[in-house]
């Protein structure tokens, strides 16, 4: 099943360098699941994370130099160990 993300920013940069895929094609739930280990996804223009939490085999979230405000897609990723959000706009 693919997953609806309100960033297209993200879409494309996991698109690009992880399913090695067109910028625009959909992600699935099962794709994002395989990810494993860290994602690096810093200087993208990402503002929004909605659909990142399907990727809970990630150990490594490296998002800094973003546009990221709202970390609550990131609740689900129960293994995450190190998470890197330097240069954001996050808010308590």
């Amino acid at each position: 099943r693919r997953v609806l993300f309100r960033s297209e920013k993200l879409k494309a940069a996991l698109n690009e360098r992880y399913f090695n895929q067109q910028a625009d094609q959909e992600i699935t739930k099962n794709q994002l699941a395989s990810l494993k280990g860290a994602v690096y996804l810093e200087k993208k223009e990402i503002k929004d994370l909605t659909g990142i939490n399907y990727a809970i085999n990630l150990t490594g979230l490296y998002l800094n130099d973003n546009l990221i405000h709202d970390l609550t897609p990131l609740r689900e990723l129960q293994n995450l160990e190190q998470l890197s959000l330097m240069n954001n706009q996050v808010k308590d």
